[in-house]
């Protein structure tokens, strides 16, 4: 084995396995460390020797992990601050690349304002409820933004209803 860190995802699951491996007496070699394979006089020494280097690296492998799933983290969270990550682009949006899908999100707009209800409109245009759901929730940001303002009944400017 070239590294010991390939035997498991964590401290736990690479001490798991070692301890599997010498239950069926299977001799682990790992070629990054030659030293581990040298034979020391006495047997119980070699065995606690090798217990205990395997434990260490063991746990600087889980730390080396955790250092870089938090410096991932960390980059992320820059690069969507600085608004380079965006996470995967909508199916069904006012710029969505495929313009057949721009057609129905401004379908599926025009039938939320005109009231229809979620499922009718899902098997209208014949997308998912979910789908209609988020355009609706994205919608409301707009509506709520001041971009498109529908008024329904009566109601006064000074306390307008915003449906969406």
């Amino acid at each position: 084995m070239e590294s010991i860190d390939r035997l498991g995802r964590n401290y736990d699951e690479i001490i798991e396995t070692v301890n599997y491996l010498k239950d069926k007496n299977v001799q682990l070699m790992i070629t990054s460390l030659p030293r581990m394979n040298e034979v020391i006089g006495n047997p119980l020494l070699n065995n606690f020797m090798k217990d205990l280097i395997i434990q260490i690296l063991a746990m600087i492998s889980e730390q080396e992990r955790n250092e870089s799933k938090r410096r991932q983290a960390q980059g992320i969270q820059v690069a969507k601050d600085n608004g380079v990550y965006k996470g995967r682009p909508l199916l069904y949006s006012p710029n969505a690349k495929n313009p057949q899908k721009r057609v129905i999100y401004h379908r599926v707009v025009e039938m939320l304002e005109e009231g229809k209800s979620i499922s009718k409109i899902a098997k209208e245009v014949n997308i998912t409820r979910q789908t209609v759901y988020r355009i609706k929730r994205d919608k409301g940001v707009i509506l709520t933004s001041g971009l498109s303002m529908q008024m329904r009944g009566s109601h006064s400017v000074s306390n307008p209803i915003i449906y969406y």
